[in-house]
């Protein structure tokens, strides 16, 4: 009785304004809705933008960047970047060393997250991209954030 209970459980979110900017809420854990939904409570408060998991590297692509990737820096960011015959990738990755508290290490690489996500459509070629963080990113703000990944991608010549 209590495991039939916990499978018919729902959760339900408020609706966005903004119907652009969230998709149609379901009814169902989080973790059934894909990766674009956001509850909007979530979207009032931090306002940012998760890159769907098919905008994302895998694991294996992961590590094939970390092998043979280009590095390309910036004063808030590192890049390591390799041309893929796949579709465009990117990963975020927060350090210890920037935070050592998991909660700012995740909401910094939302942040990550959000300012890449504007600059996903202008990217030239399918390449496989990880975005480092560095000590000074924390302090950015989001507009910052975007700047320098727009210098950094186009001095690596990722961008068009």
């Amino acid at each position: 009785l209590a495991a039939e209970k916990k499978k018919t459980r729902t959760f339900s979110w408020v609706p966005c304004a903004d119907e652009n900017h969230c998709r149609p809420q379901s009814i169902g854990p989080p973790s059934l809705q894909g990766s674009r939904t956001r509850s909007c409570l979530e979207h009032q408060k931090y306002g940012l933008f998760m890159l769907p998991r098919s905008q994302r590297l895998t694991i294996k692509q992961f590590m094939i960047v970390m092998e043979k990737g280009v590095t390309a820096h910036s004063p808030l960011f590192l890049v390591k970047w390799v041309k893929s015959t796949e579709r465009t990738g990117i990963a975020a990755v927060v350090p210890q060393k920037v935070s050592k508290k998991a909660v700012d290490r995740n909401a910094l690489r939302r942040r990550m997250y959000d300012a890449v996500s504007s600059l996903y459509s202008e990217i030239s070629l399918p390449v496989h991209i990880i975005i480092f963080a560095k000590h000074t990113t924390s302090e950015a703000s989001l507009k910052d954030m975007t700047l320098a990944m727009r210098s950094v991608f186009v001095k690596a010549g990722i961008l068009k």
